[in-house]
């Protein structure tokens, strides 16, 4: 049986539906956290092939959540080793600045093709972005619909990376999608994102409106109960 059950429809659209199914625990709560603090996300391959060379990673700490969204360089075997480097690098380097993280990674995947990298840092009072490539974020909360965009270059490629970090309050409930390049729009219209929906059911809304066939393509969806 499923623990949870979402259901959208749109007239002309279709039907998106989504269970989740968790082990039931003594002491598993199914209020708090556990319903302002969530992700959804789908990591597709490009048509025609069997791996992804996108990758995705979300570490959840004491009072945060550290995030990786990864699209190796072009697609298939080769990209999916890049993607899957970014990762293990990534887990080796929570708890760091993001900037040196990024750097981290930058020095894990050296030897690969390289690849887009994207991290963010999320508390219940802000969100910091760090990218690199096109992989790209976006904030919807009550003051509006805010865009973090990644500085050009490639991951684990050429010199030494100048990574910046961008920093956006939060000051209530916020859902959070970031992308990879896979995905029509870039960086997706505002528009698209409908909090309302859990964020399984939005991140399948938007690959299906959005996504690119001939490319991987990856989108992860968070929500945050922010502090007001």
């Amino acid at each position: 049986m499923a623990t949870r059950f979402h259901i959208h429809t749109e007239p002309g659209r279709g039907t998106l539906a989504a269970a989740d199914l968790t082990a039931p625990t003594p002491t598993r709560s199914r209020t708090g956290d556990a319903d302002t603090a969530a992700e959804g996300y789908f990591c597709l391959p490009a048509a025609g092939e069997q791996v992804s060379g996108d990758a995705l990673a979300v570490a959840a700490g004491i009072g945060r959540r550290d995030v990786l969204v990864v699209d190796g360089l072009g697609h298939g075997h080769d990209a999916a080793i890049a993607a899957r480097a970014a990762t293990g690098s990534f887990h080796t380097s929570l708890g760091l600045p993001l900037v040196d993280a990024m750097r981290s990674i930058h020095q894990g995947i050296t030897g690969t093709r390289g690849a887009a990298v994207a991290l963010l840092r999320i508390s219940p009072s802000t969100v910091e972005f760090c990218g690199v490539g096109n992989v790209h974020a976006l904030v919807h909360d009550g003051t509006g619909d805010h865009h973090l965009l990644s500085r050009p270059g490639i991951v684990g490629r050429g010199g030494a990376l100048v990574p910046a970090v961008q920093r956006r309050p939060l000051t209530g409930p916020a859902t959070i999608v970031v992308h990879t390049d896979g995905v029509h729009g870039q960086p997706l219209p505002a528009t698209e994102i409908v909090p309302s929906l859990s964020p399984t059911l939005l991140a399948a809304r938007l690959i299906q409106r959005h996504r690119q066939p001939r490319d991987d393509a990856t989108v992860l969806v968070l929500t945050t109960g922010g502090t007001a």
